[in-house]
């Protein structure tokens, strides 16, 4: 959920949100809905039969009663499974903030911004009550093709509605999630330190945006999740310089390093001296 505005967020008492238009894809076995770029934030919910979400640098499996968010300035395109089908909503939508007589696109923040801060840099995310992501949605998109003024209001209504439940449902034990999300990817660095480790690759493993991991793993541990990997596999080193009777270039390629000179300055700098190898 958002942030106090004392804290640099936007308050949420003053968030508005407004309809810009809805799509409907419904994919026979196998269909594509080919890739799309999209400059107002949105959101892909699905309604029926399963598939995926196609973005940027990568996919996302679609599950019923969950929406995933698009940030502004991506690309995204929907691909039904194979042996079934897929229905989903499209919602694009943008978002102001009152003040006083004014009001201030969220949009005229940086773009990137937009989706994690009103959820929290989440990929996916879960309304518990079944089938109520699906019944708002197909209501809005009934409501927003009409040429009634009512209904199309009642469509504006319902997306209201719909970010009112995800922003609660989120709300309901975030912190916890987070920090769970975030010590699933610390297990992950324990067990898989001798890997080529991104920041891209931890954040998924936390379902999180790349950005919104760095900052949420830097508050919650006061390291960053880099220098928390490389305590990691410094350690790891110092037990194999002890125990194994390995090389350094074999230390260095065991816990992560392809380049054994540029793992000995890491050493150096982490242990205060240079790494003492002894011979096989």
């Amino acid at each position: 959920m958002l942030k106090t505005a004392r804290n640099g967020g936007v308050p949420l008492e003053r968030l508005r949100v407004r309809l810009i238009d809805v799509e409907l894809f419904a994919g026979a076995e196998g269909e594509r809905m080919e890739r799309q770029l999209t400059l107002l934030p949105a959101l892909i919910v699905p309604i029926r039969g399963e598939g995926e979400l196609e973005l940027d640098a990568g996919s996302l499996r679609l599950v019923r009663d969950r929406a995933y968010p698009v940030r502004p300035d991506s690309t995204f395109g929907l691909l039904s499974d194979r042996g079934g089908e897929l229905a989903a909503a499209i919602l694009h939508f943008e978002a102001t903030i009152e003040s006083g007589k004014e009001q201030l696109p969220l949009a005229a923040l940086p773009a990137a911004h937009l989706i994690e801060m009103l959820f929290e840099g989440k990929d996916e995310l879960n309304v518990p009550v079944k089938g109520r992501l699906a019944h708002l949605c197909r209501s809005i998109y009934e409501n927003w093709r009409s040429e009634d003024g009512l209904k199309r209001w009642r469509a504006e209504l319902d997306m209201n509605e719909l970010i009112y439940s995800l922003l609660s449902a989120e709300r309901v034990g975030s912190k916890a999630s987070t920090e769970s999300a975030l010590e699933r990817s610390k297990a992950f660095m324990e067990e898989r330190f001798h890997e080529d480790l991104s920041i891209e690759c931890l954040a998924s493993i936390a379902k999180l945006s790349p950005k919104y991991y760095v900052d949420a793993f830097k508050k919650t541990y006061g390291v960053s999740a880099i220098d928390t990997l490389t305590n990691i596999r410094m350690n790891r080193a110092k037990k194999l310089m002890l125990h194994s009777g390995l090389r350094m270039k074999e230390v260095a390629h065991q816990v992560g390093f392809a380049d054994e000179f540029y793992f000995s300055r890491k050493f150096k700098k982490f242990a205060g001296m240079s790494p003492e190898m002894r011979q096989p």
